[in-house]
């Protein structure tokens, strides 16, 4: 038990770490948009850098470190570097979709051709075709403006920004375009700063442990440690607060559970089937999305777990209610306002590992 104890307690103080070294790179990146805004880009790419020193590679840098990165180097004319560091991320991710996409910029197939592309692809495009401009307005080649052109279409086409690329492009459909005439359209933010989204949600879930219990003699001379294996349904409500990066879930959830409790040897038997078991547990968690639709994260939960056990003649439950806390490891899954979660951990004063399988739905 002791080891036990120790070993939560260590995920609980690795949990703390996590949020804390999160919470500072998300400040930094913070302080890397506002120095863009400002007009320092090389202290841009300094913050940035250190918003990602936990990364062993470039190319482990969020999409909007890459492109915030590179929006730096374009202002300050090192277009080499900018273009670099926006192929990092479409070079490590999106390999396959690319090729596709070449053939349909060199004309080889139609647009119409290609599959719905990811919206982050589509965001790294977005930021080549600024790139591609400004490049154009220091070296006017009709190679270029054409470049522009197909970029600009292809983004039509999967409607990301339509409008405001048709826009953009009306300049340079003529081959005559001058690099002064006036650019009617404010410039953009490079990194879309996406606000925290306070929702509701409800859960149902599948839960699964086994426990020890122990049964005491009424002289206090014998003790018993005795077996538990319980599963159950729980239904939770909670609060997901989010944005494009992180994601925070708090609920509380009561479970209606049964248990087969056993201990068979030669000195002692007991034996009982479909033992009544509740379960009220108040979860928080702390979630990074890595994608579109899934998220990784832990969760700290607090449980306070009883059950109606039939104590045999003689003997009596040490404890038949118990409250504690652990920490679970938790990969999400989201599709539009439904979403499935999936946690294992450790609950302190339980034997075995926790599994929680849920299901739920996002208002």
């Amino acid at each position: 038990m002791d080891f036990s104890r120790a070993s939560t307690l260590m995920a609980l103080r690795i949990l703390t770490c996590i949020f804390i070294c999160l919470s500072a790179s998300a400040v930094n990146l913070g302080k890397a948009l506002e120095s863009y805004r400002a007009g320092n880009f090389q202290k841009t790419i300094e913050l940035i850098k250190q918003a990602n020193r936990s990364k062993s590679s470039v190319s482990q840098y969020s999409i909007e470190s890459l492109i915030l990165i590179s929006k730096a180097f374009e202002k300050m004319g090192d277009f080499t570097s900018a273009i670099k560091f926006q192929n990092y991320i479409i070079e490590k991710q999106y390999s396959k979709e690319h090729e596709s996409v070449l053939k349909a910029v060199n004309e080889e197939v139609e647009y119409e051709d290609l599959n719905e592309l990811p919206e982050p692809l589509l965001k790294i495009y977005y930021s080549l075709l600024g790139t591609y401009i400004s490049i154009y307005k220091t070296n006017s080649a009709d190679e270029l403006r054409k470049l522009i052109l197909r970029y600009g279409n292809l983004l039509i086409d999967q409607d990301y920004k339509a409008e405001r690329v048709k826009r953009i492009l009306k300049k340079y459909q003529n081959e005559k375009f001058s690099d002064t005439e006036e650019d009617d359209d404010d410039e953009e933010e490079p990194v879309e700063v996406v606000p925290y989204q306070l929702r509701f949600f409800v859960m149902s879930s599948y839960i699964s442990w086994q426990d020890n219990l122990t049964l005491v003699s009424n002289d206090r001379t014998t003790s018993i440690v005795i077996n538990s294996t319980t599963e159950g349904t729980m239904l939770s409500v909670g609060i997901n607060y989010a944005n494009n990066k992180y994601e925070f879930k708090s609920s509380i959830g009561y479970a209606l559970a049964t248990a087969t409790v056993g201990e068979i040897d030669p000195d002692f038997r007991y034996l009982q089937d479909n033992v009544s078991e509740t379960l009220l547990m108040f979860n928080n968690s702390f979630l990074i999305k890595t994608g579109e639709t899934v998220s990784i994260g832990l969760s700290a939960p607090i449980v306070l777990r009883s059950g109606n056990f039939t104590e045999p003649d003689g003997f009596e439950f040490e404890e038949t209610s118990i409250i504690s806390y652990g920490v679970f490891g938790q990969l999400s899954w989201k599709l539009k306002k439904f979403f499935m979660d999936v946690e294992v951990g450790k609950v302190l004063d339980f034997k075995s590992t926790f599994f929680k399988m849920s299901l739920g739905y996002m208002f």
